[in-house]
């Protein structure tokens, strides 16, 4: 090939452009990912801190006193609030078992409840990003670019967590 060294200049420039006009893609398809994976996560500890209050209302439910009337059995298997089930008296009747049980949950309940608090902090944190990212796309880029900025967001959020 005589012509080597323009060619490869000319595939330098063509990767280049390709990769600069990718940049944008890339920075917002990273944060996007982190917003989805942070929904994830926060879906994932909801699920899991309310089967675990599902598993307390059946624990319960096993052994509030039969003469119980049933308004106040639905109330107490409503509630997912250790203190609040403390103040039934027929809490007072139930096993040591199913009391260790609920201060464990409550615990729990308690650490994803702070866990959640950071979490969401950090979305916000992303969203600003990605806010400031898309202003500066709107000044940047034609409607096409960020069309398709919208559509990844859109799917990337729309996909399944697991």
């Amino acid at each position: 090939m005589k012509n080597k060294p323009i060619y490869l200049l000319f595939v330098f420039v063509l990767v280049m452009n390709c990769t600069q006009s990718e940049a944008p893609y890339n920075e917002f398809h990273q944060l996007i990912n982190q917003e989805k994976e942070l929904l994830c996560l926060l879906e994932s500890m909801k699920d899991s801190i309310n089967n675990d209050w599902a598993q307390i209302n059946i624990l319960l439910n096993e052994q509030v006193p039969e003469d119980m009337p049933a308004e106040e059995k639905n109330n107490m298997l409503k509630v997912r609030n250790a203190d609040l089930i403390r103040m039934f008296e027929s809490y007072q009747s139930m096993s040591d078992d199913i009391k260790e049980k609920l201060t464990e949950t409550e615990k729990r309940d308690q650490e994803m409840g702070a866990q959640i608090i950071n979490l969401k902090k950090e979305l916000k944190r992303i969203e600003s990003e990605r806010m400031i990212f898309f202003e500066k796309s709107v000044e940047e880029s034609d409607e096409k670019t960020l069309n398709e900025l919208r559509a990844l967001r859109k799917k990337t959020l729309n996909a399944d967590c697991h």
